[in-house]
Formats: C-alpha cells, sequence, structure tokens
C-alpha cells in the first residue's frame, strides 16, 4: 500500500471517527433501522490500519541501501 492510500485511510478513519459521530447537546436523534453500526470503532481501526501502514512503508524506505 502506497503512502497516498494509508494516508487516505487516516484521513477517511478521521472523518468517521470524529465528523460523523459528533452530535448537537440539545437534539435527540432516534436510530434509523435496526443494524447499529458503530462509526467510532470503524474509524479507529482504519486510522490505525492507515497508520500502521506508514509505518511499514518507512521502515522499508529506511531499510533499503543508499544509492
Amino acid at each position: 500500500m502506497s503512502v497516498g492510500q494509508s494516508s487516505a485511510l487516516i484521513v477517511i478513519g478521521t472523518v468517521l471517527r470524529f465528523v460523523l459521530t459528533w452530535q448537537p447537546r440539545h437534539v435527540r436523534l432516534p436510530a434509523i433501522g435496526v443494524a447499529y453500526v458503530n462509526f467510532k470503532e470503524i474509524g479507529v481501526i482504519l486510522m490505525a490500519g492507515g497508520a500502521v501502514s506508514v509505518a511499514v512503508w518507512v521502515a522499508l524506505l529506511m531499510s533499503r541501501a543508499p544509492r
């Protein structure tokens, strides 16, 4: 996975974790449907996957012999 794809995972995870889960203080919205999707957990998983991918990419870049 390239750095761009890893960065995209981190950005999408951040949006899911912090933007889509925000709710106004005095407004209660009922749940829609019967399936419960926890966007906070999915966002954290995507951010962690992106961070691990960037770390692996940097480690591989550092292990290359200088030319």
